[in-house]
């Protein structure tokens, strides 16, 4: 019995251990690589079976070249990209969808899908979502990759997902959902029924036939970093958000860029029961075609801090850069020229619109603001200053413009009007270093020169609005540092004089004119000047630093002493009846007596 049991629990290890070797692995396994074939059918086999080889969660690398690719079956977690190990990326990786009436990628299992460095283009077909559909949940990933010409008749011109959607350092260009045909499509770049995280990528004349030219979601929108231009919609009623629509969901734009986007209502973002916050971003002629919102239309708040609104319009309504139904706050933002309609209206709640820039140092008008319960005071005014405010004609001022007080001189707190507000600087004399500079927290600065004396009037633009600060200039005056004197025993008309950081000048006619010598010393930080008695045209000079200097022929050139005390920074000289040479140093005093051959120390009882 004891051997039976024995063979038995030998058999069980046994069975057990085969089993672990025959169960396949599904995750952890080494990437699939595959290269293009040239045959449609081929590619996708190849990349359908990569998929699967790779395990879920695992990786599928295409070689450089394109693919003819469609309905690609996502059949567990996944990664596609390019070979980036060897440099290759959107730029010669490319997924190509002519003639295919297929997603490029279907995942309806509800996977999750990164594409990395990938080019896919003409994804054009009547369903929804041309590049890649998941239409089950799951998570699309997108980074560095691009997607061109991607069309479809219903939702999502590039990407279709009921599921999260984040794109990093991506674009898509001329995407378009529904506009064939007189079809009425929404996302024409990507439609998603969860949320959405978009950064540092950009948005180009996408557009839909209903809503959203860009970004559709029934989550929620955050853009970071991003840029939308050429966005929208196709006019008709309802035709809403020309880039971002967001229903029940919030929509947050930070440090993003808005450039002619257009709808019949909200020209670049619309929020269906939610709220909008933009932050350091810029809308620039965006337009609501038939309805309110140039910028932004929103059924709940909005909050916009430290952002442009300029050239914006409300063709068939109010805001013409911003609607916010509920209210909010808008603090910081330059807000000029969104004509055709108030540029910003409330229509319930309160707005706090104080500490923005309206484009010029008056009161907002009836034609900024539209709708009860706005606070629009206090508001931001252009100042200017100069420092120094007196200068020479050889001094510069630095002159500044600020956006940083309100109409009663009151300094702002809490924030900065947006960065890269253009100030325009101009003189009536003089030059600037800078004509055209862009604020940053508030403030830019220029250098003034001025070309005479007077007064000079230098003034700084902003949008509708100058002002001007004087500058008093006045003529250069020029200070000369004489140091020692030394005059001719024998000939008192003959003067000569040190000047500290210039040289040895001369003057023959008791200092009615001077001359500067025709060679000064190589040192000119002249301390001291002595005449030999014995020889009057041999002169010798101390200075600070280069020790002692001579000249032969009455100070016209000047050489260096063959030999210099120890310390060469020489302070003061002396000469005896005997044309004996004297320097006090720094470090004590020293004695030639052969023309500044040879120095000899003489401190014996100095301190």
């Amino acid at each position: 019995m004891m051997g039976l049991k024995r063979y038995s629990l030998v058999f069980a290890v046994l069975l057990i251990l085969a089993l672990v070797l025959v169960v396949p692995v599904s995750a952890g396994t080494s990437p699939q690589t595959i290269s293009p074939s040239g045959s449609s059918v081929t590619d996708v086999n190849n990349i359908n079976t990569a998929i699967v080889n790779a395990g879920a969660g695992g990786t599928v690398i295409l070689n450089p070249g394109t693919y003819d690719l469609g309905d690609v079956n996502v059949a567990n977690d996944i990664t596609i990209t390019a070979d980036t190990a060897d440099g290759h990326g959107p730029w010669d990786t490319i997924i190509d969808g002519v003639g295919e009436d297929y997603s490029t990628f279907m995942d309806t299992g509800g996977y999750s899908l990164a594409i990395d460095n990938l080019t896919l283009q003409n994804e054009g077909i009547s369903g929804s979502g041309g590049a890649i559909d998941a239409p089950n949940g799951g998570s699309i990933i997108v980074t560095s990759s691009s997607f061109n010409g991607c069309t479809v008749n219903t939702g999502g011109g590039a990407i279709f997902a009921t599921g999260s959607v984040t794109v990093t350092s991506s674009s898509f260009t001329d995407c378009s959902a529904g506009t064939r045909n007189s079809d009425k499509g929404t996302g024409g770049a990507i439609q998603s029924g969860g949320s959405v995280t978009v950064t540092s990528s950009t948005f180009t004349g996408c557009t839909a036939g209903l809503r959203a030219g860009a970004i559709y979601t029934t989550g929620s929108v955050t853009v970071t970093s991003s840029t939308f231009s050429g966005c929208g919609v196709s006019e008709g009623s309802g035709n809403d958000g020309g880039a971002i629509y967001a229903y029940g969901g919030s929509v947050t734009a930070t440090s993003s860029t808005f450039t002619g986007c257009s709808a019949m209502t909200g020209g670049a973002i619309y929020a269906n029961s939610g709220s909008v916050t933009a932050t350091s971003s810029m809308f620039t002629g965006c337009s609501a075609m038939g309805g309110s919102g140039g910028a932004i239309y929103a059924t709940g708040r909005v909050t916009a801090t430290s952002s442009t609104f300029t050239g914006c319009s409300a063709m068939g309504g109010s805001g013409g850069a911003i609607y916010a139904d509920d209210g909010g706050t808008i603090q910081f933002c330059r807000i000029y020229q969104d004509s055709l309609g108030t540029a910003v209206y409330k229509n319930a709640g309160s707005l706090d619109a104080s500490d923005n820039w309206w484009g010029t140092n008056s009161s907002p008008t009836s034609s900024d603001t539209g709708g009860s319960s706005i606070t629009t005071s206090p508001y931001l005014n252009l100042g200017i200053s100069a420092s120094p405010s007196t200068i020479t004609t050889g001094g510069t001022s630095t002159i500044s413009a600020n956006l940083n007080y309100d109409e009663n001189g009151n300094p702002t707190s809490g924030g900065s009007i947006t960065n890269g507000t253009p100030v325009v600087f101009t003189s009536g004399d003089g030059t600037l270093s800078v004509t055209t500079a862009y604020t940053d927290l508030g403030v830019v600065s220029t250098t003034f020169t001025p070309s005479s004396p007077g007064t000079s009037y230098i003034t700084a633009t902003v949008d509708g609005q100058s002002v001007s600060v004087p500058v008093t200039v006045t003529t250069a005056t020029t200070t000369i540092n004489t140091t020692s004197i030394a005059i001719d025993p024998r000939t008192p008309s003959d003067v000569y004089a040190g000047l500290d950081g210039v040289g040895i000048y001369y003057s023959t006619t008791s200092g009615g004119s001077w001359t500067a010598a025709m060679t000064q010393p190589g040192n000119t930080n002249i301390t001291a000047l002595v005449i030999d008695p014995v020889d009057s045209t041999r002169i010798f000079a101390a200075t600070n630093g280069g020790g002692v200097y001579q000249s032969t022929n009455s100070a016209a050139n000047w050489n260096a002493c063959p030999a210099e005390p120890t310390n060469k920074n020489v302070i003061s000289l002396a000469a005896n009846a005997t044309g004996a040479l004297y320097a006090g140093t720094e470090s004590g005093v020293y004695i030639s007596d052969n023309n500044c051959t040879s120095w000899t120390a003489i401190n014996t009882g100095l301190p």
